[in-house]
């Protein structure tokens, strides 16, 4: 019985002391780190903007009304309000009496949203997603309806916002822009011809981070009555291809990276050199130093 344990022990320490095992294993490890790394940013690299067309509505988004404005009609004094502003609302044509879109969206009929901030009001839509390792861009389209009229007097320019709020809800403003109005209201209205803007921003500064995109609009002054209209549509983050998020990926985590690394290489070494000794030694190995070594009469 003793004799078939040793010879156990000796298999196993055969088996560790071989170094092509060994190196065999720190390579595998390596290659199930890389392919663990591959997965995970392979299932994060589909579009982080859920609905940017806002062909489901308001899916995904979150509206805001951070300054409400109630609007009475004056011709009955002390009513109920008519309206509240502001109001978001997704559609694919503003009238029945005006095509007075963008000249880059003439015949598309897909959706896009406005926020109608009349009387000073002012509110925003936001959605939570996930910036990929690389960055990206954020990039949306932008226009405004009416603008100033002088047959009437009246002005419907509105303030547009883009920003990113980040994970400790700090707001990180990217831009603030007029969109390009469409319509000056009169009789009869007339088109201004314009085209909608095409806006994009880098985002590597929130690479690998989960935060809210927030498009808002507000009246530039409390005057402003009629049309006052910011409008978006095409919200989209551009994506990476895998080997640009997985470079990305090393850069941002490689004090993390190089020490597992280091680890592996460390642990193949010392095995290693544990191997060389052990074949000096011809393998042997001393289970107890006795003068006159004595085995129990059972074995």
């Amino acid at each position: 019985m003793f004799c078939s344990r040793l010879a156990s022990i000796r298999r196993r320490l055969n088996f560790l002391g071989d170094r092509k095992t060994y190196l065999v294993v720190g390579f595998v490890s390596l290659a199930l780190l890389v392919s663990l790394v591959f997965s995970k940013l392979n299932s994060t690299r589909e579009q982080p903007v859920k609905n940017g067309g806002f062909d489901a509505n308001f899916q995904h988004w979150t509206e805001v009304a951070t300054n409400p404005v109630a609007v009475r009609n004056p011709n009955t004094p002390g009513s109920a309000p008519s309206a509240i502003f502001p109001q978001f609302n997704v559609t694919s044509k503003l009238d029945d009496t005006s095509n007075c879109m963008p000249q880059d969206r003439v015949g598309r009929s897909d959706p896009f949203v406005f926020i109608n901030v009349p009387f000073g009001s002012d509110g925003y839509i936001e959605q939570e997603m996930w910036v990929p390792w690389s960055g990206g861009d954020l990039s949306f389209r932008s226009w405004g309806w009416e603008d100033y009229s002088f047959q009437f007097n009246l002005s419907g320019i509105v303030r547009a916002t883009v920003s990113i709020v980040d994970s400790s809800s700090t707001e990180h403003v990217l831009s603030i822009f007029i969109p390009p109005p469409m319509l000056i209201a009169g009789n009869p209205d007339v088109c201004t011809g314009r085209f909608s803007v095409l806006l994009s921003f880098p985002l590597s500064d929130y690479a690998g981070q989960t935060v809210r995109v927030r498009l808002r609009a507000t009246s530039l002054t409390s005057q402003e009555c009629c049309g006052t209209l910011a409008i978006f549509d095409d919200v989209s983050i551009s994506s990476p291809t895998l080997l640009q998020d997985f470079g990305a990926w090393i850069v941002i985590y490689r004090n993390e990276l190089l020490a597992i690394i280091a680890a592996i290489v460390s642990l193949i070494l010392l095995v290693w050199r544990r191997s060389r000794k052990s074949r000096r030694d011809g393998g042997q190995v001393i289970i107890f130093a006795s003068p006159s070594p004595r085995f129990p009469s059972y074995l």
